[in-house]
């Protein structure tokens, strides 16, 4: 096959292909020469075999275990034993589309887990300029999203990669390298799957196994059905902060602010779809009118209201509302919009850079004395082949606010890599 030369820079462009998307031998001219960009190797097709062009031997498959599903394309339903698998499948389909497309639903190691939307990208990309629909849905809280790259995925610097809407979770699969020095983000992107208030729809949130296998010490990842504990002290004095999520988890919400007279609003659990909600925070009158602060909505639910001004002392001990979807109103202010949401990345090759890669909470609403619970961090999975990126991935609580909500703060979530060997 002939190749393209350059006569201002005096050098022939390969075509591009994957280790799991070379194109078919069944009419491939011997010596074909190809681009590997999941090795970053020229690749040779000497009429039986590939081989490198050193003439050695190359890999047949990506270096994952077991086999990718097939996948027929939009409206199609999915049932495989893994994120990874599902991602392969999508990344070899002949459905590959430019376009962001409409799936059916989702089911992952027998446990179903809503509708998905994705789409599959031919070739390296460079996102200079985001936009939503070139890679997203609107549709929030009822559908996960798959973005599939095959070839090269590029985040400059100053470019925010992350979706406008709520989703279940965000799957991104890079069959060649992975170049992060913007942002790659699900921060306060998790899903409101409750079915009440502003949610799009009630999802059950389910076990999600990411890969089969030992990764870095680590059996099976997955993220549980169910994150950390929301905080919950039931007595009067400090609040608690939500649970860290353990084992793959998301955090709780925290809890609402309070004092030795009233009790702040709960925060809800984390799930394996949303970081939990923020209660609300408490108010009391001088010791004669307590008042609590409603708790964070389950399933990522609102934040929860905190107590409003009135009363016999109108300025006193005035109180924030929970961080949550949407943020609970407040005495003083209103809690933060949004929890912390799922993000897989999974890239066949390398990541490089210095950028940032996040699934954090946010605050509950501040206040002068009594802030609302922050949400709980989401979950962020990075694997690769290799990692020589400076990256580290975050996936905080939302932080405190006001002078007694030193325990109001969001659980952690999990933020985590992987090396795929």
């Amino acid at each position: 096959m002939a190749t393209t030369i350059y006569p201002s820079h005096n050098y022939p462009e390969y075509p591009v292909h994957t280790t799991d998307a070379r194109p078919s031998t069944s009419a491939l001219p011997t010596g074909y020469v190809g681009f590997n960009s999941s090795s970053s190797k020229l690749e040779i097709w000497n009429g039986s075999a590939w081989k490198d062009m050193l003439g050695g031997s190359v890999a047949t498959s990506m270096p994952w275990s077991g086999t990718a599903i097939t996948f027929t394309g939009a409206n199609s339903n999915v049932n495989g034993n893994d994120v990874v698998s599902i991602a392969k499948g999508m990344a070899n389909s002949t459905a590959s589309t430019s376009a962001v497309q409409t799936g059916g639903t989702m089911t992952i190691n027998n446990v179903s887990l809503g509708s998905y939307d994705f789409v599959i990208k031919n070739g390296s990309q460079t996102v200079s300029t985001f936009t939503n629909s070139n890679w997203f849905t609107t549709t929030a809280d009822t559908r996960s999203a798959w973005v599939v790259v095959q070839g090269d995925l590029t985040i400059p610097s100053g470019v925010t990669f992350a979706p406008s809407n709520r989703k279940l979770f965000t799957c991104i699969y890079v069959a060649g390298n992975l170049t992060v020095n913007g942002t790659i983000s699900m921060s306060q992107l998790g899903a409101n799957h409750s079915g009440t208030g502003i949610s799009g729809g009630s999802t059950t949130a389910g076990a999600i196994r990411i890969a089969t296998g030992t990764f870095t010490n680590i059996t099976n990842p997955q993220v549980p059905a169910a994150g950390g504990a929301g905080g919950q002290n039931s007595y009067g004095g400090s609040a608690q902060q939500g649970v860290a999520g353990t084992g793959g988890g998301t955090g709780g919400g925290g809890q609402g602010a309070n004092d030795n007279y009233t009790v702040g609003g709960f925060g809800s659990a984390g799930t394996s779809f949303s970081g939990g909600s923020g209660g609300g925070g408490g108010r009391t009158y001088s010791g004669i009118t307590n008042l609590a602060g409603t708790n964070g909505g389950a399933n990522g639910g609102a934040g929860g209201n905190a107590v409003a001004a009135g009363g016999p002392y109108p300025t006193a001990n005035p109180s924030g509302g929970g961080a949550g979807n949407n943020g609970g109103s407040g005495g003083e202010n209103a809690g933060g919009n949004g929890t912390g949401g799922v993000l897989f990345i999974i890239v066949e090759g390398t990541v490089t850079g210095s950028g940032t890669i996040s699934a954090s909470g946010v605050s509950g609403g501040n206040a002068s004395e009594r802030p609302g619970g922050g949400s709980g961090g989401g979950h962020v999975t990075v694997m690769a082949t290799l990692d020589s990126s400076t990256i580290t991935p975050v996936a905080s609580g939302g932080t405190r606010r006001g002078i007694y909500g030193s325990q109001d703060e969001g659980g952690a979530g999990t933020a985590r890599k992987l090396a795929i060997a």
